[in-house]
């Protein structure tokens, strides 16, 4: 362990929760998947793996740790970084703006090969992303998943960031109202239909609930 040096910047912020229950699952049964290490002069740099490293790095009585060593380049790296994350669980959108971004600035490819070729996402959807870690508010960005959607953040990200927090209230604001409508609704979810097939449903972006018709 002491040879390793975890990758920095990670490519995705590193959630401590999951550390945290990695760190029980490993006293309990030790590492069950090896991490990927690349040399790195008289080093080791994980190129995957960094919350199983971090978890194995809270336990006194374990110092050592099982490894993939692959002698792999700098473009590389990031890009096996990159899947391995996309694969192994959904992205937060401002952690995949700052991958994506990281991995463009570089020139390791353009993006249409990071398009077409790595992620099979679109460029539309490579480029929002890159817009929502460039320009989120900060104070927005803590709140992706839980108060904010996919869907919120890319379209507040269009706006002056000063107009951002306004706007989210005003979201917010909006969706409380109409909720109460919706519990209404015969459905339990967010969608219900009547008997004339009709749609009701809450705008992700101005919170504001829509009747629309669709096609039987």
């Amino acid at each position: 362990m002491d040879l390793i040096d975890p990758l920095d910047p990670p490519m995705r912020r590193l959630d401590w929760d999951v550390i945290q229950d990695l760190e029980q699952s490993i006293r309990a049964y030790g590492v069950l998947q090896p991490i990927l290490v690349r040399p790195k002069k008289s080093r080791y740099e994980v190129v995957f793996g960094n919350h199983r490293y971090y978890a194995v790095r809270r336990i006194e009585e374990i110092t050592t740790i099982p490894v993939i060593v692959k002698d792999i380049s700098n473009s590389d790296a990031l890009l096996l970084a990159l899947t391995e994350n996309i694969q192994r669980a959904p992205m937060n959108p401002y952690d995949e703006g700052s991958a994506y971004k990281r991995i463009l600035d570089k020139g390791v490819v353009d993006i249409k090969t990071l398009s077409s070729e790595h992620l099979g996402k679109s460029v539309p959807y490579i480029v929002g992303r890159i817009r929502v870690f460039e320009n989120l508010h900060h104070e927005l960005v803590e709140k992706i998943g839980s108060d904010i959607t996919i869907t919120n953040a890319l379209y507040l990200s269009k706006l002056l960031k000063d107009k951002q927090i306004d706007v989210f209230m005003e979201i917010e604001k909006r969706r409380n109202e109409v909720l109460p409508q919706i519990k209404s609704q015969p459905s339990a979810g967010r969608f219900s239909t009547d008997s004339k097939k009709s749609l009701y449903c809450v705008c992700p972006v101005c919170g504001k609930g829509h009747e629309r018709r669709i096609k039987t």
